[in-house]
């Protein structure tokens, strides 16, 4: 016979008592990023980092600087740096419509002028595997692992403040050449 007396609180608590259906392990959980491309590149992002889009168009053009820095932004009051992943990654194709995201929030936001607007993809991090040595050589020094899609091809994944930190430490290098 049940008990179909309500449980006390400390009961409701013991979850052990309770049989699961299906144990979930820590290696099927599958972790989603935002993903940004140029043509030949897939950047993958967290997507606990705050990505919104913006109008390339307003972006103000500075002449004389880093080749990847395409210029500023005016963004929620504060002027952020927008870098044009193509220049970046040495992509030399010319790309007449680009498309801003803009990751991070207030003082660490970023600005990236890449092909399109960015989409979610998930993947297991059993997935990733290291670095192959022919990648890219600005991807070798911000990327941690890659991930293979059927659809994308592979993606580099990406630690969002040591890239920014990167951007902005060869951006002074280049200044004080």
């Amino acid at each position: 016979m049940h008990d179909n007396s309500p449980l006390s609180p400390l009961e409701a608590l013991d979850v052990g008592r309770f049989k699961r259906s299906a144990q979930v392990t820590s290696h099927e959980i599958n972790t989603r990023f935002h993903c940004l491309s140029t043509d030949a590149t897939r950047l993958l992002i967290a997507v606990e980092c705050l990505c919104q889009v913006g109008d390339a168009s307003q972006v103000f053009i500075m002449p004389g600087h880093f080749k990847a820095l395409a210029g500023v932004y005016h963004h929620k009051g504060q002027l952020i740096p927008v870098f044009d992943l193509y220049a970046w990654l040495d992509e030399t194709k010319d790309v007449k419509q680009k498309t801003l995201v803009i990751l991070g929030e207030e003082e660490k936001a970023v600005g990236l002028l890449c092909k399109s607007l960015p989409h979610k993809l998930s993947f297991n991090q059993q997935q990733g595997e290291s670095l192959p040595t022919n990648a890219p050589h600005a991807l070798q020094q911000v990327s941690s692992c890659i991930f293979h899609d059927t659809d994308h091809g592979i993606c580099f994944l990406l630690e969002p403040d040591s890239w920014f930190s990167h951007l902005a430490s060869t951006v002074i290098q280049t200044e004080h050449h």
